[in-house]
Order: C-alpha cells, then sequence, then structure tokens
C-alpha cells in the first residue's frame, strides 16, 4: 500500500468509528486475507501446497480459518499438511502468511500514523474520539516528539476515566437495568487494553 492509501484509510476510519483506528483496519485485512485465501486453498492445489509448505497457519489463524472455510476445504488443507509433514520426516515448520502479511500492514498504518499525528488537522479530529488502543500508542509514541506523546496518554486516561462510572454500573446493577452506554463500556475498554485481538471475527 501507498502512503497516500495509508493516510485516507487511517482518516476514514478514525471519523467513521470510535474504536482504534488500527485495529479496525487489521481486523477487516486479516478477514479479507482469510477469506480470500480459504477460497484460493478450495480452488488451487498450488496454494494448497504452498500453505502447507509453511506449515499452516499460528493457532489464532487457524481458528479464524476454521470460522469462515468449509469442511471441504478444511479438510483439503489438511490432507497437504499431514502430506508436508510426511515429507518433512515428522517435523512441523511454521510460517503463517497471515501474521507475515498483517505484521506489514499493521507496520504502514503505524508510519502513517506517526507523521499524522505531528499535523494540527489530525489531532483535532482525534481528540474528539476514543483514540487508539494502549498497544498503539505505545508503538507510535516511540517515533513522536514529547508533546504529542503527552497529548495521547492524557487522551488515554480521560478516555478511560469516562468509561469508569459506566463500567461500575455494570459490575452492581442488574444486566437489564443497564443502558446501552453503559453495557457497551466493557467492549470499549477490554479493546483499549487488549487492542484487535479482544474484537470477534
Amino acid at each position: 500500500m501507498s502512503t497516500t492509501e495509508y493516510n485516507k484509510a487511517l482518516c476514514e476510519r478514525l471519523e467513521s468509528e470510535n474504536r482504534c483506528p488500527v485495529c479496525t483496519l487489521v481486523r477487516d485485512q486479516e478477514f479479507e486475507l482469510l477469506r480470500h485465501l480459504q477460497y484460493q486453498i478450495t480452488r488451487d492445489a498450488d496454494v494448497r501446497t504452498s500453505v502447507a509448505a509453511e506449515g499452516g497457519f499460528c493457532p489464532l489463524h487457524f481458528r479464524r480459518f476454521r470460522k469462515i472455510a468449509t469442511a471441504q476445504t478444511t479438510a483439503l488443507l489438511m490432507i497437504e499438511l499431514v502430506n508436508e509433514y510426511r515429507k518433512n520426516g515428522h517435523r512441523h515448520r511454521l510460517s503463517c502468511r497471515i501474521c507475515h502479511e498483517l505484521d506489514s500492514y499493521e507496520n504502514g498504518l503505524i508510519q502513517e500514523l506517526t507523521r499524522l499525528l505531528r499535523e494540527p488537522s489530525f489531532i483535532a479530529l482525534y481528540e474528539k474520539r476514543t483514540g487508539l488502543c494502549l498497544t498503539h500508542t505505545e508503538a507510535v509514541s516511540k517515533s513522536l516528539p514529547e508533546q504529542v506523546v503527552k497529548f495521547l496518554y492524557e487522551h488515554q486516561r480521560k478516555e478511560l476515566e469516562r468509561a469508569l462510572p459506566d463500567l461500575e454500573a455494570m459490575g452492581t446493577l442488574p444486566y437489564y437495568d443497564t443502558t446501552r452506554s453503559q453495557r457497551s463500556s466493557i467492549p470499549r475498554t477490554v479493546e483499549k487494553f487488549a487492542g484487535r485481538e479482544a474484537f470477534g471475527i
């Protein structure tokens, strides 16, 4: 992806969703990669062979692959994996292509976000939103001026403090006596701490 494409994706996501824009973009990309790959695995023996040669997927991406792939697609891939395992003298090597592609995509987003967070117009937009999860706040903070880093952590503090009354209500009130805002405080806060891994596929 080009810098312009990263820029556009981050700005649009920050404006349209009140969640960490990096997390949501990476999760969307992950789904697209899995969706495309499961189709290729079903149709193309060469793709099955190459995925098997890489050892399949990491445990997380195997679980997510299984959620969207048919039993037939999964069986076809498993046959190739078993054959590859036999061929390698019963040794399993793993290099998850989904992880590699997502890491590259996420790094591109973080680099562009680091640039955007130096622009006053982007900061003004950022102030009105939930902002980044803690993981991505730490990632961009490594390359930003101290003044911007202070702003980001102060923004995180305010967002977490804002969620606290709703969380306290959820901890004391019966579920049916809570508001939508109170109920959404739990996943919002979990996402702040856990990032994209907290999202359902």
